[in-house]
């Protein structure tokens, strides 16, 4: 069984305008959500996914393993760990659920 991490992600446009921002945990649900606004987006499109720092490589690998098939739309993918910093502020974790 699978462990969910927390993310934060942002689809831009070819002309990198925010198309769709959104973060929480990352369920199968939420990560199909980002890749069908990434298609949306159109061709030229790129998804910027921060996971949270203790997500191990087996999790970002599934995460990067589902988004290589957009490439075949014209979508571009970005999956990195994120300093814990970037996830925490006032000691409560940020969400804006997808």
């Amino acid at each position: 069984m699978m462990t969910y991490t927390d993310f934060r992600a942002r689809v831009a446009s070819d002309t990198g305008t925010t198309a769709f921002e959104c973060g929480g945990e990352l369920t199968p649900y939420a990560l199909e959500t980002v890749s069908e606004h990434a298609v949306r987006a159109g061709p030229g499109a790129s998804i910027e996914m921060d996971v949270a720092a203790e997500t191990d490589d087996t999790a970002i690998a599934w995460v990067k393993d589902r988004f290589a098939r957009l490439h075949k739309r014209g979508v571009r993918a970005l999956v990195r760990r994120a300093r814990r910093s970037d996830f925490v502020t006032g000691g409560s974790l940020r969400r804006t659920l997808c």
